[in-house]
């Protein structure tokens, strides 16, 4: 990950990749973050990619862009989780 070779810290570096993208393009009304009633893709990956954000690399569950009710209770559970 050559931007953590810059000194972004990894929760910059996902930042920049979701919501600051949705920033840019405009489109942070509707994407970009997980929120109900957002467009999202989601993504489980085995570890903290905080700690390690190679983890990123393999994906081993997604759910492909999604702002219907199942989408919302996940964001939702999600939120409550921090």
């Amino acid at each position: 990950m050559h931007l953590l070779a810059l000194g972004l810290t990894p929760m910059q570096v996902i930042q920049m990749a979701t919501s600051n993208a949705a920033d840019l393009l405009g489109w942070s009304d509707r994407v970009g973050t997980l929120t109900p009633g957002h467009y999202a893709d989601l993504i489980a990956v085995d570890g903290d990619p905080l700690a390690d954000i190679t983890t990123l690399r393999h994906v081993p569950f997604g759910k492909t862009g999604s702002a219907d009710a199942e989408a919302t209770k996940l964001a939702n559970k999600c939120n409550e989780l921090g």
